[in-house]
């Protein structure tokens, strides 16, 4: 699983895993409420997310650690994704397998309906989630 998450998050920082409650108390920046938009309306994708946050850094990047961003997994039958939450401004959707990376944030109007849509449109085929509630 260590390998896993070193292919999902880099090896840039060290990260730990958190549950939501954690995420919750810990987290106040931009897309704080994503992924209970996730929740409601793709229940079955928040199901198997594993939050993580990103503690030091490892030496083999340059840079600072950023402790504030949040990491969400999901590891599908089909799609293997990560949501990083940007505390200042962008939601980041990267797809594992093809390195695809979808952002939105601050700058749209509606980033949190824009993320949805795409995780819903292009992650979510490991269920039968066609349409998002509300």
């Amino acid at each position: 699983m260590e390998d896993f998450i070193i292919e999902a998050l880099g090896d840039c920082h060290e990260h730990v895993e958190e549950t939501f409650t954690e995420f919750t108390n810990r987290y106040d920046g931009f897309g704080k409420d994503f992924y209970l938009m996730i929740k409601d309306s793709l229940p079955l994708v928040f199901e198997k997310l594993k939050f993580y946050k990103a503690t030091v850094r490892t030496g083999k990047c340059v840079g600072e650690t950023n402790t504030q961003d949040s990491f969400a997994i999901f590891e599908g039958n089909v799609n293997k994704f990560v949501i990083q939450l940007s505390y200042y401004g962008v939601i980041c959707l990267c797809d594992i397998d093809t390195r695809f990376i979808y952002e939105t944030g601050d700058w749209s109007d509606n980033a949190y309906k824009e993320a949805l849509e795409f995780v819903s449109t292009h992650f979510d085929k490991d269920y039968d989630n066609s349409r998002i509630s509300g």
